[in-house]
């Protein structure tokens, strides 16, 4: 390889004529080794890359390559027509002919078999199945062809070329942009995984009908490898018009080459052209950056085909891009993820780190990046004062309005004067944030004024609501205590002044650690409400609401029956916030009882109303619509629970930006819609990702948000098959609620996930422990029983061969319940009897209920989002038939449930070890040893990585054991 990038740096400056006569004038190694150079280097003045005409392979050779032919079968699918082809491979649409569902796919088949290209490809389809991220096309399948020999199954996608799909819909600067950070999220994942994709141009990327970019042909990727530091052995396989120059010298490719290759990217959508003069051929390009840089600035560019004016482009994206495009890799973005961060700074109106060191650009970004809370900082300090005078004016004595003026004018004073003296340096003093000033005042506040308690009063309050604002809870508990025994010093008996001060301290206990207090603080409210019958409905109204917020996870029935009076009360007044929280309450609390109809009637009028009263866009909108989409897909409403997700995140997006929990919270339950739709690889990818994010935003113990995150982040580990670290994931999230809030309702749920997942692993008497805590906190809270609680009580008992338990449990928790209103219920208890009936060895029973569930599964509508059901009753059809003496008719059923499974769960999933032991004795019943043997590797990958199973996952048999024991100590399959 050296060799051979030696002679291309020769022919490199020469022409095409000029290389014919230099290859003419050598013999022997350096002539053989030449004449694939300049046939390189003639190919690359195409601009089409190496990619898709390797050196590896001569132009005979490819010629000599038999073309793959529509109809042929390849594995489990049809080709249909070529979309792609090249040297070295071809792409073809193809359909899928096997697994009872259809399925549209890209059949990648490698041209001829040689071994440097064998490696290539297999290098590329281990790259490309260690990612799952909706930027870049998917990988399904690999496989070995006897015929047509290697080849993978991708997604297909349908879209136009990047550059083709801004041009043809004339897209806004901002548009462009947003695609542009799609790409680099994509790219960044790729990074994450130590995965530099090296050929990145707007070919290999693909935008969607939906305006969703999607990432292709990892050929020429690269793993990286801390212990490779010697030349990039791919130099010859690249597109010089978008590569790095350490790319083009043959060095180390890294993530700040895709940079640079982004870099470009950005260039090309912002201007319609490269940065290299248009005269020059792609080979004249990379012979030029070779020497020197010649970069364009896209502001200087007078007539751009993308149609954006120059002066737009001026400032921040001329420097962002002038600094990807830096030649020395250490000057120029580290890698997508920093690219990103800048593009979205501009956006933003922040500085961008390309521009750093322009103090007074700096100070331009940061008042045009902050103008609506230094403006509302600065009305907030004069209402302050004003609201403070206007007390002392207020005062029925003129000798108190008198004080009060003094005090507030001393007060005010002295918190300057204490910032004064904590900054002696004026300057510094003037700087002092917002955020100190308010801890100043607070201090202050809560030991001065003692000559004047109701201006004192007041102040407690504002400065309380100022940091509920800022969601800082601990200093707004002790503002709320200190204002609540002002309160009843100085208004024992009147509910109008005392009862809104103890809400507010009930709100804010609810989720302190003092949470305890929060109903003796409501109690006391409650009486002075009762004492006061001439107090506001309002008021009554708002109480009711904190009174069901703190029952909604202890007392459930009751908090329901009280956000419905609070809906009544608050329906009687004018449109308020408070009436959109009565109706949400009233949907969060239904959903806790089932009534799932209920539920999402009230939070769609919760909705509305929000929507009427703050507008449009509004926090309560992004939890609201959050919520629905649970309720949503919990009905197998999938596509409504997907579009309100995706409003939930909009929403998000637009109040606080990316870096939010609100934003967090959204990716989430879009993610869960995911692991309900049968996808639980690219859930718990989705849900880990999310929960980091959450845990450097608020940090690893923060009790809600990060709990959260951390059992859905776990049950989808659990359920791809990643059974150790969904088991470690979910014993930190009821650790935290153990922590926090002890026998709250919401640990049951992450309790019961746990139970599962110890189940799979083995651990009977935990699971046993587990199930049963769970359902009791649900009975203490007036919860009905969980399904996935009874159904995992149910295969206990089975494991156990305690049949008859089963089928009691079966019959008084399932048997009538009062489940969702959808249409899977019943087919998953035709299932769950299938299983009862096998162990029992009912065989004939277990078919009837396994087969009945199976056809009517793939006669719903949305059939395709329950693949993973329809693959539990082919196994369980399956595993009847084969004990019924049939093996058969049963391996076709176990095929396809095992390619379902494989399909949607991690290789190490017990559920793939769970089917490939009945396939594995149904072929080996009808004389199939070799498929046999590879469906007994496929279950041994699984037990190889639990050290401890559940039986359901083991073989029985003593001949299956011991084949057990012999394989597992021998390599990997």
């Amino acid at each position: 390889m050296q060799e051979r990038q030696a002679m291309l740096a020769r022919l490199l400056p020469l022409s095409a004529s000029e290389r014919t006569a230099y290859v003419q004038t050598l013999s022997g190694t350096d002539a053989s080794i030449a004449t694939r150079a300049a046939d390189a280097l003639a190919l690359a003045e195409e601009d089409g890359g190496f990619l898709e005409r390797p050196l590896l392979v001569s132009q005979r050779d490819i010629a000599s390559v038999p073309a793959f032919e529509a109809g042929r079968l390849i594995g489990d699918y049809r080709l249909i027509t070529p979309i792609g082809s090249g040297g070295s491979a071809e792409v073809w649409l193809a359909e899928r002919v096997a697994g009872g569902f259809e399925q549209r796919a890209a059949v990648k088949l490698l041209h001829g078999r040689h071994p440097e290209l064998a490696t290539r490809f297999g290098n590329e389809r281990k790259i490309l199945a260690s990612l799952e991220h909706p930027g870049i096309a998917r990988l399904y399948h690999g496989g070995f062809d006897a015929e047509a020999g290697a080849y993978m199954v991708m997604e297909y996608v349908e879209g136009q070329r990047l550059t083709e799909y801004c041009d043809a819909s004339r897209l806004s600067l901002e548009r462009r942009l947003d695609l542009f950070l799609q790409i680099c999220d994509a790219v960044a994942y790729a990074h994450t995984r130590l995965v530099v994709h090296r050929d990145l141009k707007p070919t290999n990327i693909l935008v969607t009908a939906e305006g969703r970019i999607k990432l292709l042909d990892f050929g020429i990727a690269k793993i990286l490898d801390p212990g490779t530091l010697a030349g990039d052995t791919q130099t010859l396989q690249l597109s010089p018009g978008y590569a790095s120059p350490e790319q083009l010298s043959g060095n180390l490719a890294t993530t700040a080459s895709d940079a640079y290759s982004l870099g470009i990217i950005l260039f090309e959508l912002l201007t319609g052209v490269l940065p290299w003069p248009e005269s020059q051929t792609p080979l004249g390009i990379a012979a030029e950056r070779l020497v020197r840089e010649s970069v364009r600035v896209p502001s200087r560019i007078a007539a751009t085909t993308a149609g954006i004016p120059s002066r737009v482009l001026a400032g921040d994206l001329d420097a962002i891009v002038a600094r990807a495009l830096r030649s020395e890799p250490a000057s120029r973005y580290a890698d997508a993820r920093a690219l990103a961060e800048d593009v979205k700074n501009h956006l933003e109106h922040r500085p961008v780190r390309a521009r750093a060191g322009a103090g007074a650009y700096v100070a331009r970004r940061f008042v045009r990046r902050h103008w609506l809370p230094i403006a509302a900082a600065s009305a907030l300090f004069g209402m302050l004062l004003t609201s403070v005078f206007l007390v002392a004016s207020q005062a029925r004595r003129a000798e108190l309005e008198a004080r009060h003026a003094t005090a507030v004018q001393g007060f005010m004073l002295d918190l300057f004067r204490a910032n004064r003296s904590r900054q002696p340096d004026p300057v510094k003093a003037r700087q002092t944030p917002v955020r100190e000033l308010l801890d100043i005042g607070a201090e202050k506040v809560t030991s001065s004024l003692a000559d004047a308690p109701d201006a004192r009063l007041r102040l407690l309050r504002v400065f309380g609501d100022l940091y509920h604002d800022l969601q800082l809870r601990d200093e707004e508990l002790r503002l709320r205590r200190a204002a609540a025994e002002l309160s009843a010093t100085l208004h024992p008996d009147d509910a109008q002044e005392r009862v809104p001060d103890l809400l507010a301290l009930a709100d804010v206990l609810r989720s302190s650690k003092a949470m305890e207090e929060t109903q003796p603080t409501l109690d006391t409210a409650g009486r002075l409400l009762d004492a006061s019958p001439q107090s506001s409905p309002e008021l009554r109204g708002r109480y009711l609401l904190q009174l069901a917020e703190h029952l909604q996870t202890i007392d459930i029935p009751r908090a329901h029956s009280l956000a419905l009076e609070a809906v009544a009360l608050f329906d009687s007044l004018p449109a308020s916030s408070q009436s959109a929280e009565a109706y949400y309450l009233v949907g969060l609390t239904a959903g806790y009882l089932h009534r799932n109809e209920e539920t999402i009637a009230a939070y769609r009028t919760s909705i509305a109303r929000s929507t009427e009263v703050d507008g449009p866009v509004n926090p309560d909108l992004v939890i609201t619509n959050y919520q629905l989409s649970l309720t949503q897909a919990l009905m197998l409403r999938y596509d409504d629970a997907a579009a309100s997700a995706a409003e939930s995140l909009r929403q998000a997006l637009a109040i606080n930006g990316e870096q939010h929990v609100f934003a967090i919270r959204a990716h989430m339950q879009i993610a869960m819609v995911l692991k309900e739709t049968g996808h639980p690889v690219q859930a718990a990818t989705e849900l880990c990702n999310a929960r980091d994010r959450a845990v450097q935003l608020l940090g690893a113990d923060e009790p809600f948000h990060v709990r959260t995150a951390n059992e859905q982040c776990g049950g989808a580990e659990g359920a791809e098959g990643d059974l150790e670290n969904g088991e470690r994931d979910l014993q930190a999230s009821v650790a935290s609620i153990e922590r926090h809030r002890p026998n709250d309702l919401s640990v049951s749920s992450a309790i019961d996930q746990l139970a599962d997942v110890w189940i799979d692993l083995g651990n009977r008497a935990s699971a046993e422990q587990a199930l049963e805590r769970a359902r009791t906190i649900r009975q203490r809270a007036g919860s009905p029983p969980n399904r996935l609680n009874s159904l995992l009580r149910i295969r206990l008992a089975i494991d156990a061969g305690k049949i008859e338990e089963a089928r009691s449990i079966f019959a008084s928790d399932l048997r009538g319940e009062q489940t969702p209103s959808n249409w899977l219920v019943p087919i998953q208890d035709s299932l769950l009897r299938a299983r009862i009936e096998l162990a029992d060895g009912n065989n004939k029973r277990a078919i009837e209920f396994a087969s009945h569930a199976r056809i009517e599964a793939l006669a719903t509508p949305t059939a395709k989002h329950i693949a993973l059901t329809i693959a539990e009753a082919q196994l369980l059809e399956g595993v009847g038939r084969l004990r019924d003496g049939d093996p058969a008719s049963a391996v076709p059923l176990l095929q396809d449930s095992l390619a379902m499974r494989e399909e949607r769960l991690l290789p190490i999933s017990p559920k793939i070890a769970e089917v490939a032991m009945p396939l594995e004795q149904a072929l080996r019943a009808l004389q199939r040893p070799k498929d046999a043997d590879l469906a007994h590797a496929k279950a041994v990958v699984a037990w190889r990585a639990h050290p401890n199973l559940s039986p359901r996952y083991l073989p029985a048999d003593a001949i299956a054991s011991a084949r057990l024991r012999q394989t597992s100590g021998s390599s990997t399959p």
